[in-house]
């Protein structure tokens, strides 16, 4: 197929082709960037790439620069927006891209799918049911793909509706005795998983095991921050670093729900948003005695998204501009 072989690939993936008589090298990355791929353009026309910025900064012509653009993005932000790197001259490939640099030939950038036209496509049930079926179907084979190992496979579970869902598929495809399944938990309720974890793999009757946190976390920071390679505000790569590296005593692989409220719409500031269409009445003074009776009556609590956080963030923007909120 050529370069429209990406066109015909399921799944996640970034890998680089070299082809010897043109010359030419062939590098991609899957619809939505699951895979990371960092590439930089060298003054003589040649590419450097990888799949991490650790290894990129092993070639002698990728500088220690911060780009000052991505640092006030991640400060402003809490993420690097587009196809900035942290490191000056550094770039990700874009998700849906592929690039092509051959010698004496300027470099192409070419988009082979896009999310927009992608989405734009909608799809027309009979009625719930019909849509139920089809994505019940969609999600049974996505998972019967990703079963297929030549090492030891698990999945994370934390009781949610994501992982439990990836789980459930795992056990109807396979002996649910077999399939493996982990989490971890901490001494603070607010912040320990495994009740529904375990709640969860009794009703599945899967393998499953977990372990509590109990060192201190500070101590994992430089590890974390180095697979990171770039800065990383998101809280829950501390328990993932735990738990996968809790997992990779059993296994190699595990599948996990990571992406679910991305494509479901499941983040709570949907509801948020949904409930400020009907409070938009309240006036300036009004919320302001609002927020002073929630900071007075609903002290601050250490639970993971608690109610009394749930009202002071719902608040606090409530009078912003969208632009802001």
């Amino acid at each position: 197929f050529g370069e429209d072989c990406l066109r015909h690939f399921n799944g996640m993936f970034a890998f680089a082709i070299w082809n010897t008589d043109e010359q030419k090298l062939f590098i991609a990355r899957d619809r939505l960037g699951k895979k990371p791929l960092y590439f930089k353009s060298l003054d003589h026309g040649g590419v450097v790439f990888a799949s991490e910025i650790k290894a990129l900064r092993e070639d002698p012509n990728v500088c220690d620069v911060v780009n000052i653009r991505a640092l006030s993005q991640y400060l402003s932000l809490n993420y690097i927006l587009t196809n900035e790197a942290i490191f000056e001259g550094v770039e990700k490939l874009p998700p849906g891209y592929f690039l092509t640099v051959e010698r004496d030939k300027p470099r192409r950038l070419v988009r082979y799918w896009d999310v927009a036209s992608f989405f734009l496509e909608k799809r027309a049930f009979k009625n719930d049911a019909e849509a139920k079926e089809e994505l019940r179907d969609l999600i049974d084979d996505a998972v019967r793909l990703r079963l297929v190992s030549d090492v030891p496979l698990g999945a994370f579970l934390s009781g949610g509706l994501d992982s439990s869902t990836i789980v459930a598929a795992m056990s109807l495809l396979n002996d649910a005795n077999s399939v493996r399944s982990f989490s971890i938990g901490f001494s603070e309720d607010g912040f320990d998983e495994r009740r529904h974890a375990n709640l969860v793999a009794r009703a599945l009757g899967v393998n499953h095991v977990d372990q509590e946190v109990t060192e201190d976390m500070a101590s994992v920071l430089p590890d974390i921050s180095y697979f990171a390679d770039e800065p990383f505000a998101d809280t829950s790569i501390i328990p993932m670093f735990y738990l996968a590296q809790f997992s990779r005593e059993d296994v190699t692989v595990c599948l996990s729900g990571d992406g679910a409220d991305e494509i479901l719409g499941g983040y709570e500031t949907y509801i948020a948003d949904k409930i400020c269409r009907y409070t938009g009445f309240l006036s300036e003074g009004r919320k302001y005695f609002i927020q002073r009776l929630i900071n007075k009556f609903f002290p601050a609590t250490f639970n993971k998204v608690g109610f009394d956080y749930k009202l002071r963030k719902f608040f606090e923007a409530h009078s912003l501009d969208l632009d802001r909120a």
